[in-house]
């Protein structure tokens, strides 16, 4: 699965994510510039953020593997909260 953007008319659809992982759960930051999508990789669903336009830097923070369910951002941009489990798969 990719995570895919178009405008509200239908206009301009572009695929935002490449690679060969799968990725589930999009939540676009409050000012429109960045997404957060859980991607399954090879050690679990791990967080990555990516802009949703201009150069494909994701970044990738430390933290817990992502459960399940959309990322919350905050109002202003600089946080976001996820629903995580401990790096051993444990308990969330």
């Amino acid at each position: 699965m990719r995570a895919w953007i178009v405008d509200r008319d239908g206009a301009n659809e572009r695929m935002l994510t490449k690679g060969s992982s799968q990725v589930f759960c999009p939540s676009v930051s409050p000012d429109g510039t960045r997404f957060a999508v859980a991607d399954w990789l090879a050690t679990g669903r791990l967080m990555t953020i990516h802009p949703i336009d201009g150069p494909s830097a994701e970044i990738q923070p430390d933290g817990p593997l992502w459960d399940a369910w959309a990322g919350v951002w905050s109002p202003d941009g600089r946080t976001l909260a996820v629903n995580g489990r401990v790096l051993d798969g444990g308990a969330n």
